[in-house]
């Protein structure tokens, strides 16, 4: 099938979804969405004392960090539809590997591509977080070190 001409782009609402709509040669019509980025105030500091548990408000921000010396539970909040969460977790215990666990929000599920890595000592792992329908789907890089 031959690439098609866009021949006109509407703009259908621009906030907060960036959608557009673009009428291709042919009379086929096409869809898009652009990613939600929600109230979006910088980087900021997860809640954690060493270890423990903490709660990430995606209505709050989209991008988050947490330095960590003991296993860590995360439990997302206010996950809107096309919302992408970034999110770093930094392991500053020297002694070893420590676990990063996440709890999806009321009515939705949590998809990883490969199993929940642990987060080993003195590194970072880069996590990215994609609200679809109900399903938030995960990826992970792990071995970062800042």
């Amino acid at each position: 099938m031959a690439n098609k001409k866009i021949s006109q782009l509407t703009t259908l609402n621009p906030v907060p979804s960036g959608a557009f709509l673009a009428v291709v040669d042919g009379g086929v019509t096409y869809k898009a969405a652009a990613s939600r980025v929600s109230h979006y105030t910088g980087s900021k500091a997860a809640t954690i004392d060493g270890g423990g548990d903490t709660t990430l408000d995606w209505n709050d921000s989209n991008i988050y960090y947490a330095v960590v010396t003991a296993s860590i539970e995360t439990t997302f909040i206010n996950v809107s539809e096309g919302q992408t969460l970034r999110y770093y977790v930094k392991n500053s215990n020297g002694l070893g590997a420590v676990n990063s666990a996440f709890v999806a929000s009321a009515g939705t599920t949590l998809y990883w591509a490969v199993s929940v890595p642990t987060v080993a000592a003195n590194k970072t792992n880069f996590y990215t977080f994609t609200r679809i329908n109900a399903a938030i789907f995960a990826d992970v890089v792990t071995g970062y070190v800042i």
